[in-house]
């Protein structure tokens, strides 16, 4: 009985320290940003880790209650180092969730134990047995320092990676924000690295967006940012798309403490620390020792020195430290580094062992994997009978809060919409031509993006939500790109009551009653009404009965239906060619003025809508104003959330109107970057 535990115990430690690897390793061959690389592969690193974490704490205390020889002691308190290193996490990864950089009573006592832990064995186990130890002892000393400095090094990037702290540091400078545009000259949109150097150049105006606090600058230095956001959609999108992909590294990596001297200098002598006991290693004395611990002990060192090389080209060869060398006031580092072309030579090895291991260029990862979440309020009021929920989407739910199952744009047994290139390229470019309505200096501006009340929006959105699905299920589009624009109209429409439903804290919507409670309540009271045909059974039908019952919008007492079956009711009439002054006419004055605000084309025009293109054009402007204004005053912490999965549309957009409002967009830009 005490053999069986004696050679089990020390299976049981060995095979959580290889559980510790395995997820280091998981994560060395991940992207720099998990949310990038789908959810699904984000979570299931984080739940390695995650069980890593509570196996390598119980290892630590199981060292002192099991059946062990003094010897096998000894092998088994050097692998303490490696869990320290472990417990550091990697380099691209610093925290789970935004709020493990809120450190709470608990994490710094979880903190000190596993350090006292695993310093009291070290004590123990090996200090105290220096005679026997013999070479072990220097060995993990080494490997002991080196744990603790990376573990206190990833408390410091969590510290930093809090919004809090990161406006304190930004105020802490008390200096003018300087800008030094590291691309200028180009001609036509910028490619991915291109974009990635001016958006670190332009890494303080996200930066302060999230931290709520103003931005300076020089007249010569705004000049520069104008021209280059002035160059197309394409390369604001790319560029704003890289901004938050850094601030993602700042709020989730050890970006923040990684790229600085105490930074650089750790990853270059981690390396040779490990080299060291590697040597130590080879001199020890192994007798007594189980065969399996042995080449356990060397398959730890050796992948820990692997990975510490990779972390260090990681480090070398990143952006990050481009910019880093290239504000160093230091003339000749600066030179030797950047001008003379060292770091871009870095930086192509860097690029092509990736992309040779990972198939991906990295900066491709930084890229928004362009899905929208998608709610669609009539096919969910019809859903329990047409399309049930899945049993794995049930289990689902039980693991996952609204603001969770939001983060992965998922909602019951429906996923995301990836939106495609051409629909991207739709959707940016009539944003791109709403922001130069508002900031193109020097000129007067003839209309302006109209501007919703906070208060009023989520009721918006839901109404047009409503106006528009009943009126695409009505009418039929033949040509190719009237389709296209429907099919856009319907995500992004979808998407919206999205954030409404799911997600109400991405929208800036205080605290009101829920509306799309009381829409949802009464559209089920409508279907569910006994006077309903029958033949009433396909969605269609059902929608085509709530039109018919609700006739002028007057037999509801829902402002959301009433308002959305007038619209409805005006944009037929448009479809069909008829008259529709006097449906509009007949609105009350609070849904004349909403209605006014949402087409204002259409109420501006002299002479009646009746072009199907023209009338798409004007819901799909409809949409994107909803999308703008949803994009303003939301809570920055919901942002900086989503940020760890990938980041979403509304947040993209609520940057480029940051960047259009400090910098202006040009008219004419004679394709110069």
């Amino acid at each position: 009985m005490d053999g069986s535990k004696r050679f089990r115990r020390p299976c049981v430690t060995g095979s959580s320290a290889g559980g510790s690897f395995t997820a280091y390793a998981a994560t060395f061959s991940s992207s720099s940003r998990p949310g990038d690389a789908g959810m699904r592969p984000s979570l299931c690193h984080h739940g390695w880790l995650l069980l890593a974490d509570i196996i390598d704490k119980f290892v630590i205390t199981l060292l002192f209650v099991s059946n062990k020889t003094s010897r096998e002691r000894q092998l088994s308190a050097f692998w303490l180092p490696f869990l320290l290193i472990h417990f550091s996490r990697p380099d691209n990864m610093s925290g789970f969730s935004i709020e493990e950089n809120v450190f709470s009573p608990g994490q710094m006592l979880s903190a000190n134990a596993a350090i006292l832990g695993a310093s009291n064995a070290l004590y123990v186990h090996v200090i105290r047995s220096r005679p026997s130890a013999g070479t072990l002892v220097p060995a993990s000393f080494l490997m002991y320092a080196l744990g603790i400095f990376k573990y206190l090094e990833r408390i410091n990037a969590q510290g930093r990676g809090n919004l809090r702290i990161i406006k304190i540091l930004m105020k802490m400078k008390n200096q003018q924000t300087r800008f030094s545009f590291h691309h200028t000259g180009v001609h036509g949109p910028l490619d991915n690295d291109q974009a990635l150097l001016v958006a670190h150049s332009m890494l303080p105006i996200t930066k302060c967006a999230f931290c709520d606090c103003s931005v300076d600058m020089d007249p010569d230095d705004r000049e520069t940012g104008r021209k280059i956001l002035s160059c197309g959609w394409e390369s604001m999108y790319k560029v704003v798309e890289m901004e938050l992909s850094l601030m993602y590294d700042l709020i989730y990596t050890k970006a923040a403490v990684i790229h600085v001297w105490p930074g650089y200098i750790i990853r270059i002598v981690s390396p040779l620390i490990i080299c060291a006991v590697l040597f130590l290693l080879t001199a020890y004395d192994k007798g007594f020792q189980r065969v399996e611990d042995i080449v356990l002990t060397y398959i730890l060192v050796v992948s820990t020195l692997l990975l510490d090389v990779r972390w260090l080209l990681g480090a070398l060869g990143s952006t990050w430290a481009y910019t880093f060398f290239k504000d160093s006031r230091w003339q000749r580092l600066k030179h030797a580094v950047v001008c003379d072309g060292k770091w871009h030579r870095l930086r192509t090895i860097v690029v092509s062992m990736s992309s040779r291991f990972d198939m991906k260029h990295p900066s491709s990862y930084r890229l928004w994997r362009g899905i929208m979440g998608q709610y669609n309020l009539l096919h969910e009021c019809t859903r329990h009978n047409d399309n049930p929920i899945s049993v794995s989407s049930m289990i689902g739910l039980l693991y996952l809060q609204p603001q969770e199952s939001m983060m992965q744009h998922e909602y019951h047994d429906r996923r995301g919409f990836r939106i495609p290139q051409d629909l991207k390229g739709l959707l940016f470019e009539r944003i791109w031509e709403k922001l130069k309505l508002s900031y193109t200096p020097g000129k007067v501006q003839e209309e302006e993006v109209v501007q919703f009340d906070p208060d009023e929006l989520q009721e918006l959105i839901l109404i047009w939500h409503m106006a528009t699905d009943i009126f695409l299920q009505k009418v039929t589009f033949a040509d190719e790109k009237s389709q296209k624009y429907v099919k856009l109209i319907s995500k992004l429409s979808n998407y919206l009551v999205f954030l409404v439903v799911v997600c109400p804290n991405m929208l800036p919507v205080r605290k009101l009653p829920n509306k799309y409670e009381e829409t949802n309540k009464a559209l089920k009271d409508y279907l569910s009404d006994e006077k309903k045909p029958a033949s009433c059974k396909t969605r269609e039908q059902k929608i085509a009965f709530i039109l018919e019952q609700m006739g002028d919008g007057n037999s509801t007492s829902s402002i959301v239906l009433s308002d959305s079956n007038q619209y409805a009711g005006v944009l037929r009439s448009c479809f069909a060619k008829r008259g529709y002054i006097d449906l509009v006419e007949k609105m009350g004055r609070k849904s004349y003025q909403r209605f006014r605000k949402l087409m204002p084309g259409l109420c501006s025009y002299s002479e009646l809508v009746t072009d199907e293109e023209l009338l798409l054009n004007l819901i799909f402007d409809a949409w994107v104003l909803l999308l703008m204004n949803a994009s303003k005053g939301s809570s920055r912490d919901s942002h900086a959330k989503q940020l760890g999965h990938g980041g979403d549309l509304v947040t993209i957009v609520w940057i480029m109107t940051i960047h259009a409002n400090i910098f202006g967009i040009q008219e004419e830009n004679n394709g110069v970057c």
